[in-house]
């Protein structure tokens, strides 16, 4: 799957992502959150990365489907043909902006394993490998786990660690 950006017009990149979702097209807006606001969860409590872009997932790129959103202007194109970004490039700004819920494997890859409160994993790799746990937390790259083997909670980093659901 490859992904896609798209112009936006001012100030709509929440908007334009909320549209392409309502199509059941994947999106992403990277942001941060708004000076002064530490846990800011909905889009209004953050600030876009890249302002007036959009970035969206598809399998085959459907012109249609881009048109139809009325939050957007046009895809933008490299040397004539839209620019293509791979899944890895998405992957690496949201885990650089902290909003990445990916685990790393041994090789570098990025494993797609998105990780929930109260989900129970197992560490294939790393210090605590052949332990598993609960998920307690998920923060900048890090897991916080319950051992319930060894009754502690620990701190993961999912860089050096490759973590898979139980």
């Amino acid at each position: 799957m490859n992904w896609y950006a798209v112009h936006t017009r001012p100030h709509c990149e929440f908007k334009a992502q909320a549209y392409y979702s309502g199509l059941g097209l994947d999106s992403y807006v990277p942001s941060v959150p708004k000076k002064g606001l530490a846990r800011a969860r909905k889009p209004s409590d953050r600030k876009p990365v890249v302002s007036g872009y959009v970035f969206v997932a598809m399998d085959t790129l459907d012109f249609e489907q881009i048109n139809l959103n009325p939050h957007t202007k046009s895809i933008v194109r490299r040397f004539g043909k839209p620019a293509v970004i791979h899944q890895a490039e998405i992957q690496l700004m949201q885990q650089y902006l902290g909003e990445r819920k990916y685990a790393l494997s041994s090789q570098g890859n990025l494993l797609a394993m998105d990780f929930t409160p109260g989900q129970s994993v197992f560490i294939q790799s790393g210090v605590l490998q052949g332990k598993s746990g609960s998920v307690i937390e998920v923060r900048n790259g890090n897991l916080y786990l319950f051992l319930e083997a060894l009754q502690i909670q620990v701190v993961v980093s999912l860089e050096n660690q490759e973590v898979v659901a139980a």
